[in-house]
């Protein structure tokens, strides 16, 4: 399947990115996302966080407000996220800096 990242904010300290799995949809021809997750990166920290969770069948919000979050949504998005991550690499996929943006 087909993997996109997009940055979608870039602060100071972190970037929020979208990382996605596009399948081709038989019955429509359309290009569905599932997993779709948006994830918070720390370069410097080199660490992760997932933010949202999307697949066809629902919508997960990791955090209520600011500092509040669902602690066992977190927990098990984070499980996930590092299960396919490692999907990810096995499968071939490796993160390349882009010059222009500073972005892995």
């Amino acid at each position: 399947m087909d993997l996109g990242v997009d940055i979608l904010e870039k602060n100071k300290d972190n970037w929020i990115i979208a990382l996605s799995h596009y399948y081709l949809d038989p019955r429509s021809s359309d290009m569905i996302p599932d997993p779709d997750m948006q994830l918070r990166v720390f370069p410097e920290e080199k660490r992760v966080e997932v933010l949202t969770y999307q697949d066809l069948y629902r919508y997960d919000q990791v955090y209520i407000q600011e500092g509040v979050f669902k602690a066992g949504l977190k927990l098990r998005l984070d499980s996930f996220l590092s299960f396919w991550l490692d999907n990810l690499l096995e499968q071939g996929h490796t993160a390349v800096s882009d010059a222009k943006t500073n972005a892995p």
